[in-house]
């Protein structure tokens, strides 16, 4: 916007007054809220680095951030009369076969797919295959 467009908004916001054009400050006299001066912002051109866009950083800074971990065994399609009619001992078949890989995700992005097993009466996920994404770089060559 140019500063006549923004002049002109803020004096049609409560008619013509002085303080809808200017803004008024509590205890301060008429003219020095007509001091009050719009201007436009501007910003020195962004300077790209030599390192060709990308920055090498350590990822210890990362090493303490906590992320959701989920394994989902199967899933299934369901009417809401069939969900509406569940209860406790009711069984929910799942679409996975017995002996194939659960999915693994990584706050709800896929990361793997795993084996369940189980280590002392717990249920435990044996990585099998990791979704590898593509190096950023070759991602800006393609």
């Amino acid at each position: 916007m140019k500063e006549e467009e923004i002049k002109k908004f803020f004096s049609n916001l409560n008619g013509d007054s002085d303080e809808a054009l200017y803004g008024a400050r509590p205890g301060a006299s008429k003219a020095s809220n007509k001091a009050l001066v719009i201007k436009k912002v501007k910003f020195q051109p962004f300077k790209q680095g030599s390192g060709g866009g990308f920055m090498k950083t350590s990822l210890l800074h990362l090493e303490n951030v906590r992320v959701n971990v989920k394994a989902v065994l199967g899933s299934n399609t369901m009417q809401v009369r069939e969900f509406l009619n569940v209860d406790e001992g009711s069984l929910i078949q799942l679409n996975t076969l017995i002996g194939e890989n659960a999915e693994v995700f990584i706050n709800e992005q896929k990361f793997a797919k795993g084996e369940v097993i189980v280590i002392n009466d717990k249920f435990a996920i044996r990585i099998t295959d990791i979704n590898r994404l593509p190096n950023l770089k070759d991602m800006e060559e393609a």
